[in-house]
């Protein structure tokens, strides 16, 4: 190779090298990424979502943030559907809802901001059906709700302890108190 070849060879590699470092840094540009330092101690893991996968890398639980921004685990079944979730709402009251095939709320375990537990169930078409809840004070109730979510019966305890049993139609409530 001549003298002459070698400096056109040289020129053009270090041109080349210049303009694939600019644009190969322009392209690919992303922020840095950095470990922090942390005691021999420590053992933690920090994600926004975690996955649990099967054998064959379908998702099949999920620990991660909520659109609410609350903390969620999540069950899913083979379909890819949650079957199970275990959550805290966006009061921050802690909930377990547990769903169909279908994705449809069927039976929902939560404490109310009073810190008073509910359990609900619902039909196939998510409608709540029945509802088992404590008073604040403790005193149990049982609801039942007709096919479009409205309360038709209530059996209930009084703060004396004596049992009610109310009964409404579509216009008005009948009250039946249940004698000791």
């Amino acid at each position: 190779m001549k003298r002459r070849e070698c400096g056109a060879l040289l020129l053009t590699t270090l041109i080349a090298s210049f303009i694939s470092g600019a644009v190969g840094s322009h392209l690919f540009r992303g922020e840095p990424v950095t470990a922090q330092e942390l005691s021999q101690n420590t053992k933690i893991v920090s994600a926004e979502e975690f996955q649990i996968v099967d054998k064959r890398g379908r998702a099949r639980a999920l620990l991660g943030m909520h659109q609410d921004g609350n903390p969620g685990l999540s069950f899913l079944d083979t379909d890819g559907k949650i079957r199970a979730q275990l959550l805290l709402l966006a009061g921050e009251e802690p909930g377990l809802v547990l769903n169909d095939k279908k994705g449809t709320v069927r039976a929902k375990f939560v404490l109310l901001p009073n810190e008073s537990p509910v359990v609900t169930f619902s039909d196939d078409n998510g409608v709540e059906r029945a509802m088992l809840f404590l008073f604040q004070n403790g005193r149990p109730s049982l609801m039942f709700m007709d096919h479009s979510g409205k309360m038709r019966a209530q059996l209930w305890l009084k703060d004396d302890g004596s049992p009610t049993l109310d009964l409404m139609d579509e216009t008005r409530v009948r009250g039946i108190g249940l004698l000791d």
